[in-house]
């Protein structure tokens, strides 16, 4: 990391050094957190991209995006970061990069798991690409083949299951049981399958719902170390909020985390830019790998690619540290506060959820894909983009729409409420 004497981070062309490091952090941390909890200044944030120029510009227009799941990034911040988008995130000869990556993996596996703080991992750029490098190294640490998921499970454990050769096996979840699976079909699952199970994935913050499916009777952790089945936790999403919110919502992970082999996270779900996810491997030991490294530069897991920006981590890290624990703490309770204040104004206005709000997601409940079709087409009329829930078992189907609060600017107070009113306009519209 830079040293205390060594220039501020960014200084525009033309402008002086003003502020010392010191200085220079102790006010974007001031600066970050008035922004984060001030919906006025929330509504002047909006998704950034670079262009050419390294200009800034906004990255959609038309109706507002209340589905999907990006995080809280400021301008300043991703300025400060830009030099890094240049250079090598797997390069093990740029010690600044790697000191990013070691301390980045620190704060989420420390922080949002209260893993040891030595745990070991790999940034990389999406939930998917680290779903599919846990599942490789099941493979590769238990010779089997078979993989235990549920039909809330993320569509990337499928499709890595197919590239990888292994073989998804899928238990229903329960409507009626909250939409998570008995602990005795999973019981007589495991019992069944115990010898040809190379991972077990379960979900904190499901996709759809976002919930837990409920793997947790019997002792899943136990019974995977006994067995020899790797147990892999997909909270891409849920992993931090969830987390962040224990103190007052107890999370369903934490009993496994001691058991876990690997854990998705994607820190651009809350912070930071698009980009940034991290596979944590809480008990690495070393024997296993992702693949052989390339032979032209000392790398870091290069057969996922030798070349990776170390931006999005930069970007991630520097607001994480900006923030610290209680900020992020803060941004998550203020996002599921949100989220359960739309879900009661949604029932109070005639409509129901699919799940209580355990997270960011507002799952609306809905009656056939016909009612799904007209919701999304009007609500996108009035100037709001939803996303559709489907979740197909053996004896069931349901239908729904979900927005996903999370810190980004299209979820100011304001807004919120203009959809809540639109949401109950439309459904009481609704054609039969």
């Amino acid at each position: 990391m830079r040293e205390p004497n060594t220039p501020p981070f960014f200084v525009r062309p033309g402008e002086a050094a003003l502020y010392s490091v010191q200085e220079r952090k102790r006010t974007l941390r001031e600066t970050l957190v008035r922004e984060v909890f001030d919906s006025d200044l929330l509504k002047q944030t909006r998704p950034l991209v670079a262009d050419s120029t390294h200009s800034m510009s906004s990255k959609r227009q038309g109706p507002a995006d209340m589905y999907n799941m990006a995080g809280f990034a400021n301008l300043d911040v991703i300025t400060e970061q830009l030099s890094f988008k240049i250079r090598n995130l797997v390069d093990k000869g740029d010690f600044e990069v790697q000191e990013i990556q070691r301390e980045l993996l620190q704060v989420l596996a420390a922080e949002l798991f209260s893993m040891p703080e030595k745990t070991e991992g790999l940034i990389l750029h999406s939930g998917s690409e680290a779903n599919e490098a846990a599942l490789f190294l099941a493979k590769q640490a238990t010779q089997k083949k078979m993989v235990l998921t549920s039909n809330l499970t993320h569509q990337s454990v499928a499709r890595a299951c197919d590239k990888l050769d292994m073989e998804a096996m899928q238990i229903d979840v329960d409507p009626t049981f909250g939409y998570g699976v008995s602990a005795e079909n999973l019981e007589s699952f495991l019992t069944k399958y115990a010898d040809k199970l190379a991972a077990v994935v379960m979900t904190a913050g499901t996709t759809q719902l976002g919930t837990n499916e409920g793997f947790s009777d019997p002792p899943l952790g136990k019974f995977c170390r006994e067995n020899d089945i790797w147990l892999h936790i997909d909270a891409a999403y849920g992993g931090t909020i969830m987390n962040l919110i224990s103190d007052e919502y107890p999370s369903g992970i934490y009993p496994h985390l001691t058991e876990a082999r690997s854990v998705t996270v994607d820190a651009h779900k809350f912070v930071g830019v698009y980009g940034c996810s991290a596979l944590l491997l809480p008990r690495w030991s070393g024997q296993q790998s992702i693949g052989s490294e390339v032979s032209y530069f000392e790398s870091k897991a290069a057969a996922l690619g030798t070349t990776r920006s170390a931006f999005e981590a930069a970007v991630a890290l520097a607001t994480m540290k900006a923030l610290g624990r209680e900020g992020l703490k803060k941004l998550a309770h203020t996002c599921h506060n949100k989220a359960v204040a739309v879900a009661d104004r949604l029932e109070k206005g005639g409509l129901h959820m699919m799940v209580g709000i355990e997270s960011g997601v507002v799952p609306i409940e809905l009656g056939s894909q016909r009612a799904v079709n007209y919701m999304r087409a009007t609500l996108k009329e009035k100037g709001f983009l939803v996303s559709p829930i489907h979740i197909k078992g053996e004896n069931y189907e349901k239908w729904g729409i979900r927005i996903v609060v999370t810190p980004k600017a299209e979820m100011t107070d304001e807004n919120l409420q203009k959809f809540t009113e639109a949401a109950i306009t439309a459904y009481k519209e609704m054609p039969d």
